[in-house]
């Protein structure tokens, strides 16, 4: 055999090694999905939440009374299932990326071996695995702050001064909204780097198409 034949050979190999970490890879991402949604209904239902204590700042003034922001970590055994049902898809988002992404490996390794790399189907998998990753940045936070905000209200917590007794000595809890600033922003550039290489890929398909039809 000479060198190029063993160089091919070695790349084929490279690449069949490459197609087979992708798969396990999406079967343990898809393998983790499942364990971890099982667990969200299986175990105690946990969050943490703002928690905002009346008291009065100790100076020599006659400023109002001022509210101590901190957080405290809940556990129910309560059914919660909008709750929980919320943390499972956000739980799920990511690992389905992951999942895309594995599928995506894949792929590409089968359109190199076959000297065609430049394919409508790696493409298409490109724009698919951007947009959960976009889901992921946007929807995954938000998922979170509803199912805490769902747990709150169906725990009946007080959640300002008008729900508790006395509110000059008890407290209540304050379920954080969802803004701007919670979003992912590291996989919302990534989501942003993917869809460049797809308009990158599709001008390399033309190309591709282009080669060919001068062979």
């Amino acid at each position: 055999m000479n060198s190029s034949i063993l160089k091919a050979v070695a790349g084929r190999g490279a690449l069949l090694t490459i197609m087979v970490i992708a798969a396990l890879v999406g079967l343990v991402a898809v393998g983790l999905a499942i364990w971890f949604v099982e667990w969200t209904y299986s175990r105690p239902f946990a969050f943490s939440v703002g928690y905002a204590a009346p008291g009065y700042p100790d100076v020599a003034s006659t400023a109002e009374t001022a509210q101590f922001y901190d957080s405290i970590s809940v556990e129910s055994d309560e059914p919660l299932d909008a709750s929980r049902a919320l943390r499972s898809v956000a739980i799920a988002l990511p690992l389905t990326m992951f999942v895309a992404g594995a599928l995506g490996v894949i792929v590409l390794a089968r359109r190199l071996l076959s000297s065609r790399p430049f394919a409508r189907a790696a493409r298409g998998l490109l724009v698919a695995i951007a947009a959960l990753a976009a889901a992921v940045g946007i929807a995954v936070p938000a998922l979170e702050a509803a199912a805490t905000a769902s747990a709150v209200a169906a725990l009946s917590m007080p959640t300002d001064g008008f729900h508790v007794a006395d509110p000059d000595s008890q407290a209540w809890v304050v379920p954080a909204g969802f803004e701007l600033q919670d979003l992912n922003w590291p996989v919302l550039a990534l989501a942003t780097v993917l869809l460049l290489i797809a308009l990158v890929w599709r001008h390399g398909e033309r190309l591709q198409r282009d080669t060919e039809g001068l062979v």
